[in-house]
This record gives structure tokens, C-alpha cells and sequence, in this order.
């Protein structure tokens, strides 16, 4: 992640690293195009803003412009100001929340606390959106997404997508599931399932 500025605003470029023959990264981008489209539409002061996007010719290095987030994750937030938690938490509901009731809904498959930053304004904000599927009503039932591999942090996984129970796949339930999770680890410090790896 390097930081760029311009009269107007200090942004963070993430660089993206693709593999894969040229046709499936061509694939890849013209998926991530499709799915960075959407994400651009989403506006909310607890969801990390994505101001633009760059894909090079050989679609080997996307690079995804954000708006800078200058206080760490909520994590090293609250070990360095002690702030007010509750107000930390409903920051993250919020965003998750605008997450699933956008159109179509977003399942984020990797909530956890090193995912949420803090802004300026000192609120929490999601970001990271490399797991994250669009859940299409037509494509899928309500909840699920197409992919049946697993995704995300161990520790923050619910534990039917761990043990790869069939026909279990992320979906807004999971990000509940792992919700609860970064909640616990907010309020009280502790990993949960601390002997989880991740």
C-alpha cells in the first residue's frame, strides 16, 4: 500500500498482483472491472471509499485508489487511544450492513479486525475488498455466492465453511458468523478460538 497526494486529498494506491496466462488474467480484470464497478457506487461513511481503479495493459498489476485511512486498524486504534468501543462497533455494523442492503448485496468473506481501518473522522470503516463476492438474486438464493472455496481468516471463518460442509458456501450469514467474531475480539481483546491459526 503506498499513499499518494494531490492538492485535493491524500489517497492509498493498492497494487494488485495477478498470475495466471494471459487470457486469465485478461478474465480476472474484466472481472474485477465488473465487480470494482459496483463497489464505486457504494457510498458510506463506514465502507472504505474506492475513488478509482488502473488496469494496466498486460493486466498483471491493478491498482485500486482509495481514500487514505490514517489511523490503522481498529485494533491498534484502541491499544494506542482507548477509545469509546460500543461507538467502534456500531460503525462496523453499519458498514456490514450497507454491505448486505446494497443492490446487489455484497458478502465481504473476510470481515476481521485488520480489515477495519479508522478515518480521519476517527469512525470505522471496512475495507479490503479482495474476498469480497456481489450476490446476485438471479445467479444465486439469497445469501449465497457461486464460489465454493474457502475464503477469509480461519479464526473469523464459521465452522461449516472450515469443515467444508457440502453445499456450504459464503454468504451474508458468514459475514454474521464472522461479524460476531471481530465484535468479540473489539470488545473484549481476545482472539476468538485463540488456538485457531490466522
Amino acid at each position: 500500500m503506498d499513499k499518494a497526494s494531490s492538492t485535493a486529498r491524500d489517497v492509498a494506491v493498492k497494487r494488485l498482483k495477478t498470475v495466471g496466462t494471459r487470457g486469465e488474467r485478461i478474465r480476472l480484470a474484466k472481472r474485477l472491472a465488473r465487480e470494482l464497478n459496483v463497489w464505486a457506487k457504494i457510498r458510506h461513511p463506514n465502507v472504505v471509499e474506492l475513488i478509482g481503479y488502473y488496469l494496466d495493459d498486460k493486466y498483471e498489476s491493478p491498482l485500486l485508489i482509495s481514500a487514505l485511512m490514517p489511523n490503522g486498524n481498529v485494533l491498534e486504534y484502541i491499544k494506542r487511544f482507548k477509545p469509546d468501543l460500543e461507538q467502534r462497533v456500531a460503525g462496523i455494523t453499519a458498514g456490514l450492513a450497507c454491505l448486505h442492503n446494497f443492490d446487489p448485496p455484497v458478502c465481504y468473506a473476510d470481515l476481521k479486525p485488520a480489515n477495519v481501518l479508522i478515518n480521519l473522522h476517527m469512525n470505522a470503516v471496512l475495507c479490503d475488498f479482495g474476498l469480497a463476492s456481489f450476490v446476485r438474486g438471479s445467479e444465486t438464493s439469497p445469501g449465497l455466492v457461486t464460489s465454493t472455496s474457502i475464503k477469509g481468516t480461519a479464526r473469523y471463518t464459521s465452522s461449516e465453511l472450515l469443515l467444508g460442509t457440502e453445499g456450504c458456501k459464503h454468504g451474508l450469514e458468514s459475514d454474521i458468523w464472522a461479524w460476531a467474531c471481530t465484535v468479540f475480539q473489539v470488545l473484549t481483546g481476545s482472539f476468538p478460538y485463540p488456538n485457531a491459526p490466522g
